[in-house]
C-alpha cells in the first residue's frame, strides 16, 4: 500500500492553515509510524519552495518516504497528477485530500481515496500500535555483546565438563 497525500490539505485539516515547518515536522514524525507499523510507502507534496528546515531528509531515504515540492510556477496539485500518471499500479496507491478535483482526478485514474479526515483517523491508529509495538520492544531484553561471550564460555566450559 502506498499514499499519496497533499500535504498542505492534510496539515489545513488537522490544524489550523498554518503549515508551519514545526507541523510540517510533526506531519512527517506521524508518517514514519505508519511506515513502521504497516510498511507502507508514502510519498508527501507540499505547496511552495522546499522548506529549508526541513532539508535533512537523508534520514528518510530508505525509510519509505519521499517529500515532494513543486517546481517553480507548479502546484502541489500539478505534483500530485504527475506522481498518479507514473504510479505503476495505482490499484495500490491511496490519494489523501479532501480537495474535490484531486479525489476525482485520483477515482479517475484508478487510485483509491481517502479523505483527510479518513486518514487522519488512519494515523491515530498507527500511533497507537507504534506504542503498543515499541512498549513491546523495550520489554524485550538485549544481551551486550560481553554478555553474549560470557554466557557462550559458560556453555562451552559445561560441555567440556560432559
Amino acid at each position: 500500500m502506498a499514499y499519496l497525500i497533499d500535504g498542505n490539505n492534510f496539515l489545513g485539516f488537522a490544524s489550523d492553515s498554518d503549515s508551519s515547518s514545526r507541523k510540517k515536522s510533526s506531519l512527517i514524525s506521524r508518517l514514519l509510524q505508519l511506515i513502521r507499523v504497516r510498511g507502507s510507502r508514502v510519498h508527501l507534496v507540499f505547496d511552495g519552495p522546499p522548506d529549508p528546515s526541513l532539508s535533512n531528509f537523508d534520514e528518510f531515504h530508505g525509510r519509505r518516504l519521499r517529500v515532494f515540492y513543486p517546481p517553480l510556477g507548479q502546484t502541489a496539485d500539478d505534483v500530485i497528477l504527475r506522481i498518479l500518471d507514473k504510479h505503476s499500479d495505482r490499484r495500490t496507491l491511496t490519494v489523501v485530500s479532501s480537495d474535490r478535483e484531486i479525489k476525482d482526478n485520483a477515482r479517475n485514474r484508478g487510485a483509491k481515496v481517502q479523505t483527510c479526515a479518513q486518514f487522519n483517523r488512519t494515523l491515530r491508529e498507527a500511533g497507537r500500535l507504534f506504542l503498543e509495538l515499541d512498549a513491546e520492544e523495550k520489554k524485550t531484553v538485549k544481551l551486550s555483546s560481553l554478555e553474549v561471550t560470557q554466557w557462550m564460555d559458560l556453555f562451552d566450559s559445561n560441555d567440556k565438563k560432559n
